[in-house]
């Protein structure tokens, strides 16, 4: 997802600034549906062949890996959402909210180690758990603020980005 963001922060400082909102909305929409096409069939290939792929890359010692695994990649379906929007914010100068949402992960992420790891003793699949959970949930705290900035409905945006795409 890095790759197809790369252009799209200039861009979404000129969309901007030159006032053609609707394009920069075209641009979050087009583009998090592109993003999501390319990343949801790989991600759920990993996800379902954890334990094969783990067996092929590591040997069969590692299998048991598969739910931590599985834990982890399980963020991306979301957090996929959240690449794209994140150049749009930086080149509308929206740093601050980019600023706190990463300490709300960090804190997020915290919180969820001492309750998985330490309370629950989930051990290897807490620390999987304590990591992926803030970050899918994350993305609908950060969708909403893209969202609102440029004026979008969840309605629009999931009928033309996600179910599209998934």
């Amino acid at each position: 997802a890095g790759l197809t963001t790369v252009a799209v922060m200039p861009a979404s400082t000129e969309l901007f600034f030159n006032n053609q909102r609707s394009k920069l909305k075209k641009l979050l929409v087009r583009g998090n549906k592109y993003t999501c096409i390319v990343t949801v069939p790989i991600v759920c290939f990993i996800f379902l062949f954890s334990e094969y792929l783990l067996e092929l890359w590591l040997g069969n010692g590692f299998t048991f890996l598969s739910p931590v695994c599985k834990a982890i990649i399980s963020y991306w379906i979301l957090h996929t959402l959240v690449g794209l929007a994140s150049s749009i914010l930086m080149g509308l100068g929206e740093v601050k909210f980019l600023v706190k949402y990463q300490f709300i992960l960090l804190f997020s992420n915290l919180i969820c180690i001492v309750l998985f790891c330490i309370i629950f003793d989930f051990k290897l699949v807490g620390f999987a758990l304590a990591y992926s959970i803030p970050y899918m949930l994350g993305t609908f705290y950060f969708l909403n603020h893209t969202l609102n900035i440029l004026d979008l409905s969840w309605k629009y945006f999931i009928s033309n980005v996600i179910i599209v795409s998934y």
